[in-house]
């Protein structure tokens, strides 16, 4: 981002001087926010070269300069003196990275000296540690240093050279005041949790969780509102056991497991865990490359354990779902059955849930929620709002549709307006095979106008096409033998969905919530048989939102 920022200044930010105050504020706090990841020197330093003004404003705004990294350099040293002066008493956020010093580095000494006279102003203080030297480094920071302001700590450990267990480490002040915490290869001892309110933690190759710490965590911090696990699939500890029967807590509103996470912290955690105000939950699809896990066994214990206590996550109204991360060289991948099955638990798991998250990867859920899948019951009766994103192709629109159809069957006949719309299908995917696949420029017009269409004059186009009389042309009236294989395409269409109704319909009334809102995220350029999909969409559902993010698809 630097670098084409630096470019931009030389030929147009110079007319940055001439906006007001609080506009070029916010643009100088966007900037540092998007460069932030460029730690060797501060984010706001390009801005001080645009014009003298915006050089005096910059540098006489405290909040721009009090995020710092410290690196065993001069230059970062030269830096860090630097936004610690021109920060005045704003609270400071600072990094040290301790994985470039070598041995007999004095880095800790010099890190004491330059941060002693202000550690009562550190809010934020994040250590990176690659090895045993960083680790001590790190240790005697955070002993001789008194920060009674720290809120937030972020410290992880990952030696590079071999496996070791999680190392202890101490808290500042004992970790009374802390309320954000990232850890990763470190276990905090002799700690007062009893203020924390985020718990991070991360896993990798040579850093392994046992169960019995994360049980710990949770248990022992009563303030704890989000805990967040991000791990590896080999970053969890099965040797020392699963998770313990029954893990509480009452505070607890947001639970996340993202990555590669392994399928026995997936269960046992979501089988031992009770919290009744849990209301939101983010969570990737385990790996299932050793079946140790039977998710109807799983599903089975859950709904057993509801029984005893349906309060358990009565209040989780939203469920992100992320799918397992591609892998071309990987055989094993999990059999479709298997990811049903697992749905199939989270179902069970999270019955309430009004608000749906998903990739394209993953629509073929939608077919369990409908329970069109044979061997599996409906679910999910209450969600109203539902999210594809990562781009979602032709074929998951078309499960998204159906979904939407099956839910909202009320309101249109969707079996005689899908043998209209057929046709329309055809002949689309005869023009993309004519242009090579190529997107129409007029796509994106002609989605707009389908749904301008419906709120504005749809109803009317309707009844004058009703009232109008249709003129039989001769021509039309020659038999054709494409027209008789369409129209048989059709027709066994027609019978299977009929087929299919009818079946869903033999296991009992399903009631369910009407979906009104659907939200698209794309990138790029949309073709022309997906904005087709949309505008079908935008007749069944209240609320179709397309978000279109910048860059290619």
């Amino acid at each position: 981002m630097a670098k084409p920022a630096l470019q931009l200044a030389s030929t147009s930010l110079g007319s940055l001087g001439k906006l007001p105050l609080e506009i070029l504020m916010t643009i100088a706090r966007f900037y540092t926010l998007l460069c932030k990841s460029n730690r060797r020197k501060p984010a706001v330093l390009p801005l001080t070269r645009v014009s003298r003004k915006v050089r005096q404003i910059v540098v006489g705004t405290p909040d721009l300069w009090a995020s710092f990294a410290i690196f065993d350099t001069e230059k970062s040293f030269h830096f860090a003196r630097l936004c610690i002066e021109r920060s005045g008493s704003y609270p400071l956020d600072v990094e040290l990275c301790t994985y470039l010093s070598g041995d007999g580095s004095d880095l800790g000494d010099r890190c004491y000296d330059l941060l002693h006279p202000v550690a009562s102003r550190i809010r934020n203080f994040k250590i990176p540690m690659a090895s045993k030297d960083g680790l001590d480094v790190g240790k005697g920071i955070l002993a001789s240093l008194e920060m009674p302001t720290l809120e937030q700590l972020g410290l992880h450990y990952d030696s590079f050279r071999r496996a070791e267990p999680i190392s202890s480490i101490s808290m500042p002040g004992g970790g009374a005041n802390i309320q954000r915490l990232t850890l990763g290869g470190l276990h905090p001892i002799d700690s007062n949790l009893n203020n924390l309110k985020s718990l991070t933690l991360t896993s990798s190759l040579y850093c392994k969780w046992p169960p019995a710490i994360i049980s710990t965590f949770i248990t022992e911090s009563p303030s704890l509102e989000s805990f967040t696990f991000i791990g590896d699939e080999s970053g969890f500890e099965v040797k020392g056991g699963l998770m313990s029967s029954f893990i509480s807590s009452t505070s607890l509103r947001y639970l996340s497991l993202k990555g590669e996470i392994a399928f026995e912290l997936t269960s046992s955690l979501l089988l031992a865990l009770h919290a009744p105000n849990l209301e939101k939950v983010h969570v990737a699809e385990p790996s299932l490359r050793i079946n140790a896990v039977g998710w109807v066994e799983v599903a089975d214990q859950m709904e057993e354990r509801f029984l005893r206590r349906k309060d358990t996550f009565e209040k989780v109204h939203s469920l992100v779902l992320d799918p397992w991360p591609d892998d071309d060289d990987d055989d094993d991948d999990p059999e479709p059955r298997d990811d049903m099955h697992f749905f199939r638990f989270l179902m069970v798991a999270f019955p309430n849930i009004t608000s749906l998250d998903l990739d394209q990867k993953d629509v073929r859920v939608l077919s369990i929620c409908n329970g069109k899948h044979g061997s599996l019951p409906p679910g999910w009766a209450f969600i109203d709002r539902l999210t594809i994103h990562d781009n979602p192709a032709h074929h998951a629109l078309k499960r998204v549709l159906d979904f939407a159809h099956f839910r909202n069957r009320s309101c249109h006949n969707y079996v005689e307006e899908d043998e209209e719309e057929s046709e329309d299908d055809d002949t689309s995917e005869e023009s993309d095979d004519d242009v090579g696949n190529e997107d129409d420029d007029t796509s994106q017009e002609s989605d707009s106008n389908v749904g301008n269409q419906d709120h504005e004059t749809g109803e009317d186009q309707d009844s004058e096409d009703r009232d109008e009389p249709q003129l039989i042309k001769p021509w039309s009236l020659k038999p054709a033998c494409g027209d008789v294989s369409k129209r048989a395409k059709r027709e066994g269409k027609r019978k299977a969905k009929e087929a299919i109704m009818a079946k869903v319909e033999k296991k009992g009334d399903f009631d369910c919530t009407l979906i009104e809102t659907v939200i698209i995220k794309c990138r790029g350029k949309r073709k022309v048989k997906v904005n087709q999909v949309i505008g079908r969409l935008r007749k069944k559902v209240r609320s179709v939102q397309v978000l279109e993010a910048l860059g290619p698809a």
